[in-house]
């Protein structure tokens, strides 16, 4: 097995893994309505569109349209097959003002500003080694 088709197999599996962890933590949720089963259901879904994005560049990258089309394919059988993996959180039926909805959007912020740190700070250490290579001699 080539590396392109371990990538090709891992990126499915990872997504079909996500799909079905979603679907199991909301069925663990409607049943238990315990938060961390409904936290670990919208980090998998939300794991999902990232994955999505990366999977379509990849497969984009390879010109090959027909393995794109049978992945394609497939997250639609798997839509069909687990259709309350799709459905809406119990969050967004809720009232805006409501401290669990106040709390979600207090979760994103933070990890949207977490991740921009990181990445500002990546910038920061790449332009820092930049200017540093103009000024060291020429090595050639």
């Amino acid at each position: 097995m080539s590396l392109k088709h371990f990538h090709i197999f891992f990126i499915t599996v990872s997504f079909l893994f996500l799909s079905y962890f979603a679907y199991w933590n909301m069925q663990a949720y409607q049943v238990s309505q315990d938060q961390t089963d409904l936290m670990l259901a919208l980090v998998a879904a939300g794991s999902l569109l990232p994955l999505s994005i990366y999977a379509v560049w990849f497969f984009k990258k390879l010109r090959k349209l027909a393995q794109f089309a049978a992945l394609t394919a497939g997250l639609s059988a798997l839509q069909w097959a687990l259709p309350a993996a799709t459905w809406a959180c119990a969050v967004c039926f809720k009232d805006p003002s409501s401290k669990m909805v106040q709390g979600a959007q207090s979760g994103v912020l933070f990890l949207a500003a977490v991740i921009y740190i990181l990445l500002m700070a990546m910038f920061g250490v790449f332009y820092m080694w930049y200017r540093r290579s103009k000024k060291l001699p020429e090595a050639y």
